[in-house]
């Protein structure tokens, strides 16, 4: 969304956006919060009635109505995401009432589609679904950095990295890869099936039930039938929730189309479907 193959359009940008986009840069928190809103709603001047708020529709519309806007408005969200982060690295912690405005920002600048943002995107991919789709929809530029994520030695993060690459398999997303990106997909989440962490192999049973294929099947069997966590209470039987999980995929799976394993989707979304980035550097 953030890109045009065009030269940059810097002139004739308005000063009231100049302005808000000024104090993006403020030292008062509260004050960078107010700013950003106020951008939102300068975007969002052509609102439709009942319309709900989604960011890569009002950037849309603003870009396509002043394509002078787009450059800076871009440039200023993508520095301000990296410099909330900064922030809370340094002070190690984010006050209570802050997660709101980090988790809006980073949805505003997910949706502008700029692989600039993407660091500080996969940073914040622990705070929830949204945020988890949002870097998704980056596709092909976003796996080497999931891939990583669903590497990592934490925990929550190996967790959020099997939700991101289970998301990229969503018929909106999963046909921006290639055969090898697909592969990449499937050997991470076939990984993530044997990870340590109960949390980690149920992530990737949501990935693994979107994926055709014997061997596929072979992995969600053998968790179906001999994944060890359990849950026990005095007086009743044992449950076993990844056991359950693989057992519901594989039901699923089963009506998915006979499909080469590699070719992950086995089919093309609609072009309704596929967004195009606003904010991709040229």
């Amino acid at each position: 969304m953030c890109a045009s193959q065009a030269p940059a359009q810097n002139s004739g940008v308005p000063a009231e956006l100049t302005q808000i986009l000024k104090r993006f840069s403020s030292a008062d928190g509260p004050t960078r919060e107010a700013a950003f809103r106020a951008l939102v709603d300068y975007a969002n001047t052509d609102a439709r009635p009942g319309e709900s708020l989604r960011y890569d529709t009002i950037f849309g519309r603003l870009f396509t109505r002043l394509p002078q806007t787009r450059e800076p408005i871009c440039d200023a969200v993508v520095t301000l995401l990296h410099d909330e982060n900064t922030r809370i690295k340094r002070a190690k912690s984010l006050p209570e009432d802050g997660w709101d405005f980090l988790l809006d920002l980073s949805v505003a600048a997910a949706a502008l589609r700029d692989p600039r943002a993407l660091p500080d995107l996969i940073s914040n991919i622990r705070t929830g679904a949204i945020v988890t789709d949002s870097v998704a929809a980056f596709g092909a530029d976003a796996l080497p950095h999931v891939l990583k994520t669903a590497a990592d030695a934490n925990e929550s993060t190996r967790s959020s990295g099997m939700l991101v690459l289970s998301a990229m398999l969503e018929p909106r997303v999963a046909d921006r890869f290639g055969d090898t990106e697909r592969a990449a997909i499937k050997r991470a989440l076939i990984r993530g099936a044997a990870d340590e962490s109960r949390w980690v192999r149920q992530g990737a049973i949501q990935g693994l039930t979107k994926i055709p294929g014997d061997d596929v099947t072979s992995v969600l069997k053998k968790m179906a039938e001999s994944d060890p966590y359990v849950v026990s209470r005095p007086g009743q039987p044992a449950v076993f929730p990844v056991r359950k999980a693989a057992a519901e995929a594989i039901l699923k799976r089963s009506k998915l189309p006979r499909v080469s394993p590699t070719h992950i989707g086995g089919w093309k979304p609609a072009d309704s479907e596929v967004s195009s980035p606003l904010c991709v550097q040229s």
